[in-house]
């Protein structure tokens, strides 16, 4: 559904995960048809026959609310593995799996900027990378994305690149997680949608702010329980590699990598 404001809302059947910019039920995604319009009166949203009854929607946490301090490097080779089933054949892919690579092996978490909208399909690999990257680094974060921006006013292009490299040098290891999410929000542009797809941007933005798909909230509650098997945590992973058409590997290897920077902070 595309919003007067420019958002894009994507109707899905009651079976499939959420994600951010997303409403499930049953029937919904069977009954819309290209064009159909829509209308709002009051709180009652309409297409077709499907009426929305705005304020009894259920509003599902898409945060990672539970935190993670450490994580077996056994269980980061398992994700490696689970991550790397599904391989990105594109050109563009490809840049953005090198820019992963780059970002593991020195720590800088800028160059994963670089990959912005590199990719196919509606949320591009390096768009995808980028979200599980946060996604590790919140989770990795004592406190939450909301405290954070609220401390720290963390805006995409608040920070010039050379500025957001010179931090991540100077600090090094010793920056913390949250240190290193801000550094990478900082270092993204200020104009998502001019750089990647509209739906892309919007999740980006979403991920900022600490919401995810409902998938990689899964994971991260799985990994963050005390006693989690890793039966558990790869039925997770398992279910993250399923979004979309390569989409989710993409997010599970930025997500990985993320859980190792993160690591090498303490």
């Amino acid at each position: 559904m595309l919003l007067d404001t420019g958002r894009i809302v994507a109707l899905l059947p009651s079976w499939r995960p959420l994600h951010p910019w997303a409403v499930s039920g049953t029937g919904l995604s069977e009954n819309v048809r290209n064009g159909m319009p829509v209308r709002i009166k009051g709180d009652i949203l309409s297409f077709g026959d499907i009426e929305l009854q705005l304020g009894k929607v259920r509003i599902q946490d898409l945060n990672l609310t539970k935190k993670l301090s450490v994580v077996p490097d056994e269980t980061i080779r398992q994700l490696r593995v689970v991550a790397s089933v599904s391989e990105q054949e594109d050109p563009l892919s490809q840049v953005a799996l090198s820019c992963l690579e780059q970002c593991r092996e020195t720590g800088d978490v800028t160059l994963i900027a670089q990959a912005l909208g590199a990719g196919g399909g509606l949320t591009p690999s390096g768009d995808d990378i980028l979200v599980g990257l946060l996604a590790a680094l919140d989770l990795m974060s004592e406190e939450s994305c909301a405290c954070r921006n609220d401390q720290l006013q963390t805006k995409p292009g608040t920070i010039e690149s050379s500025e957001c490299r010179e931090a991540v040098i100077t600090e090094g290891k010793r920056s913390p997680p949250s240190r290193l999410r801000k550094i990478l929000v900082s270092a993204l542009p200020e104009s998502l949608h001019e750089h990647t797809t509209l739906l892309s941007a919007q999740m980006i933005e979403a991920a900022m702010v600490g919401c995810y798909p409902e998938p990689i909230v899964t994971l991260g509650g799985s990994l963050a329980q005390s006693d989690a098997s890793w039966a558990k945590v790869e039925r997770a992973a398992k279910m993250v590699t399923k979004m979309g058409h390569g989409s989710g590997s993409a997010m599970l290897r930025g997500f990985t990598v993320g859980l190792e920077l993160g690591l090498a902070q303490e």
